[in-house]
């Protein structure tokens, strides 16, 4: 048996202005929630708790203190930011591909991606300005300014929208796989055609200002584990395909303790989507897809 692999590799740097939606977007008001550092149920967790203690303290909190916004909404405003400044990345990529001659029309491939962004623009919600000003090394910091306390501390406005994040960092692996085989069998110019992909993420964090890193790796939306599995069927003017998609198990929060949730972990799922095509001799296709076949439900209580 024979076959052949290549290995590639490779590094750039780029850099990308701030949009006009993120400069400009006009000033409005939201209602929203969010986990407050400094209450009671999260003041032990993030980057460092005893930092995040020690600034709550400062900030006039007591340690056992509820804050409102985790339970209710509370006003605040969504705007663009005219200060914003370039962000820059460094990325490289070193992988391998694999076409076994002893299965003609296979292609395997893997890659290590390491990207890195300094001064990354991101939207930053109400949660993330608390922690960026409670778990900042030098409180207060400019993120303090954007979240106005009554005299009983309870957050009672904040200012969310884009800011240059210090720092946005990924590491994972992603591989694909690629095989097409004719199959005379099942008629004269079919083919079934196979493609799937995985991506494990080794790191995704985010810091905004000077100490306030924070994790999505394994958070909704992030699982760790992702990938999905197709297989078509391709015969003239007739096909057919189904495809699986897998979301690995999660939590609400990676920097967060468990038992500061009732509910901390989503469990893994596996969604299936099918379809078939037909094409008629003036080149009209028509297509019938169902999404979901099995109407599986997000794992609960998401």
């Amino acid at each position: 048996r024979q076959r052949q692999m290549c290995i590639r590799d490779s590094f750039t740097r780029s850099i990308r202005a701030p949009a006009i939606t993120e400069l400009f977007n006009p000033n409005s008001a939201i209602f929203t929630t969010a986990n407050d550092p400094c209450d009671a149920r999260y003041i032990d967790s993030g980057p460092n708790p005893a930092q995040r203690a020690a600034n709550c303290a400062a900030d006039g909190l007591p340690a056992n203190f509820t804050s409102n916004i985790v339970d209710f909404t509370t006003r605040g405003s969504l705007s663009g930011n005219t200060d914003l400044e370039n962000e820059t990345a460094d990325s490289w990529t070193i992988g391998a591909v694999f076409t076994p001659t002893f299965a003609p029309g296979l292609t395997l491939s893997v890659d290590y991606v390491d990207i890195a962004l300094t001064g990354a623009i991101q939207s930053i919600d109400a949660e993330g300005t608390l922690e960026a000003c409670y778990d900042a090394n030098d409180f207060p910091d400019a993120a303090c300014d954007r979240i106005d306390r009554d005299a009983d501390g309870q957050v009672e406005f904040i200012r969310t929208g884009y800011l240059n994040a210090s720092s946005y960092d990924y590491q994972g692996l992603i591989s694909e796989l690629r095989w097409t085989q004719s199959t005379p069998f099942l008629g004269a110019d079919s083919a079934i055609s196979l493609r799937g992909s995985y991506q494990y993420i080794d790191k995704l964090e985010t810091q905004v200002g000077s100490g306030d890193l924070a994790t999505s790796r394994g958070d909704i939306g992030y699982s760790k584990h992702q990938g999905t599995l197709g297989v078509s069927y391709a015969n003239r003017n007739f096909g057919a395909f189904t495809q699986f998609q897998y979301i690995g198990k999660a939590v609400v929060d990676p920097d967060a303790e468990p038992t500061a949730f009732e509910f901390y972990e989503r469990g893994d799922v596996i969604f299936m989507d099918a379809g078939i095509s037909f094409t008629t001799e003036e080149d009209f296709t028509f297509r019938f897809i169902v999404e979901n076949v099995f109407d599986r439900n997000a794992p609960y209580p998401t």
